[in-house]
């Protein structure tokens, strides 16, 4: 009982932590804020594709390779005193004082995890799949850079924490520059638990129960930049990280040492519209369908979603929406996930070269299914707070990229949650009012206690290519 109180309140320890850094943030600093982001061009910045590998240290599991789209400053965010900024693969906003003081607020998709189907070793087990962190940042820039982030989990998975308390030493030289840097990382017991624990009742021969524990990890790494012609820059990093016994000694893990390398090439010739008044649309719509690649008879699910807004005053729209999903996670019956939206939304950027809305406002939510051993009510549950946000980046050229993030809360009868849904995309203005697109989405249903039959049957992470159109009149 003592420890439970102990971990409790170091909980509520942190979360005060986290909230006096967006107190802090927010009152001082929200009119500059504003302004400093209003003020930023992205032609200043960067635009190419990157790729990185990761290892991954769980059992039979292949390193990951993956191939984004890059936007990037042409100075690092060490070297650059922009209000945006991006650290150790998160992105956010923050304040510089002129002393070198930095108060910031970041968020990054956390991409550790397995799925029970991964490995033999991960039979019986619940899977774990990515999810989005977010954590104040306060650091100072002085001979030595030295700053702390500590980041949550956002959809309330595992209920801890992974801090970061980095030394780095930037510098920058005519053509580039190297950041050299040495980390230490501290991750709670909840975090570890949940990501490399193996509880007693699913323990198996060659499998040992196990327990989480804080562990340590110390890291090294090295960030570089390079001109290679007036119009395009070569960019990279490395990060080693040693980890401490409490995780390396999981049955589930293979090894002590994680590593990861990206590079990225990217072109500075200012693509994008020159941030003018934008040409504004009392009605937008948007819609997209997937078919995604299910695990059960090699059959398919789909997916949808349809928006419409309506704006009113300079920077206000009101927003309606749908979702559709479903799961083949059975070959008895499909489960049929739905939702219905409406949202207050605010354009903090808008000009005719980008656009960025936060949204909030409330859903109901219907999970159904045929199967009545699921006993799924059938009905909608009551309306449930939800959070998005949407970017937009317009070319010169007819194409322009867009980005949405949606966070739900699920809680019906026999089943509670949280649902990340993220739709990226690429459109060309092919007509006057409508533009065509090509994008890829993820869905993230994480439903944390009710029906376990109901949980087992849903892929934690739904993913896959889509269609995209967009209308605006």
């Amino acid at each position: 009982m003592h420890r439970l109180v102990v971990s409790s309140s170091k909980r509520v320890s942190l979360r005060a932590v986290a909230a006096a850094g967006f107190l802090g943030l927010a009152e001082p600093c929200s009119a500059g804020l504003l302004d400093g982001l209003r003020a930023i061009d992205i032609n200043d910045y960067a635009v190419g594709i990157g790729v990185s590998t990761t290892e991954n240290i769980y059992v039979d599991a292949g390193d990951s390779q993956t191939i984004y789209p890059y936007l990037t400053k042409l100075l690092p965010s060490a070297l650059d005193n922009g209000v945006t900024f991006g650290r150790d693969g998160a992105y956010g906003v923050r304040w510089l004082s002129k002393n070198g003081f930095e108060i910031g607020a970041l968020g990054k998709l956390q991409t550790l995890g397995y799925e029970a189907d991964d490995s033999p070793l991960f039979t019986g087990l619940v899977d774990r799949a990515w999810t989005v962190e977010v954590g104040p940042t306060f650091g100072w820039r002085g001979p030595v850079h030295v700053d702390w982030t500590a980041f949550v989990d956002l959809l309330r998975n595992h209920g801890g924490s992974n801090q970061l308390l980095r030394l780095s030493l930037p510098r920058a030289y005519p053509r580039g520059y190297l950041i050299p840097e040495v980390g230490f990382h501290r991750y709670t017991r909840q975090f570890v638990d949940y990501y490399y624990g193996v509880p007693v009742e699913a323990a198996l021969p060659g499998r040992p129960a196990f327990e989480g524990e804080p562990a340590n990890g110390l890291s090294l790494g090295l960030a570089w930049g390079l001109r290679m012609t007036p119009h395009w820059i070569f960019t990279g990093a490395l990060d080693v990280e040693q980890l401490g016994s409490e995780i390396a000694d999981s049955p589930l893990v293979d090894g002590d040492v994680e590593s990861r390398l990206t590079l990225q090439i990217t072109y500075d010739g200012a693509p994008f519209f020159a941030p003018d008044a934008p040409v504004s649309f009392p009605v937008n719509l948007d819609m997209g369908v997937a078919e995604i690649e299910s695990d059960v008879d090699d059959s398919r699910d789909s997916l949808g979603w349809f928006e419409a807004g309506m704006r009113f005053g300079r920077r206000h729209r009101v927003v309606v929406g749908a979702f559709d999903a479903t799961y083949s996670g059975a070959a008895d019956a499909e489960i049929l996930i739905r939702n219905l939206q409406l949202l207050y939304g605010y354009d903090v950027l808008d000009d005719r070269q980008k656009t960025v809305t936060v949204e909030a406002g409330l859903h109901v939510d219907k999970l159904s299914s045929e199967n009545d051993e699921l006993a799924l009510p059938g009905h909608t549950a009551k309306p449930l707070p939800m959070l998005a946000v949407d970017a937009t980046a317009n070319f010169e050229s007819r194409v322009s990229i867009r980005a949405k993030l949606q966070l739900f809360m699920l809680d019906g009868e026999g089943y509670s949650g949280r649902q990340m849904f993220a739709s990226f995309g690429v459109y060309h203005h092919t007509f006057a009012s409508v533009s065509f697109g090509l994008g890829y989405v993820f869905n993230r249903v994480a439903l944390r206690t009710g029906n376990e039959e109901l949980a087992a049957r849903i892929e934690p992470l739904h993913q896959g290519p889509s269609l995209l159109v967009s209308a605006s009149f």
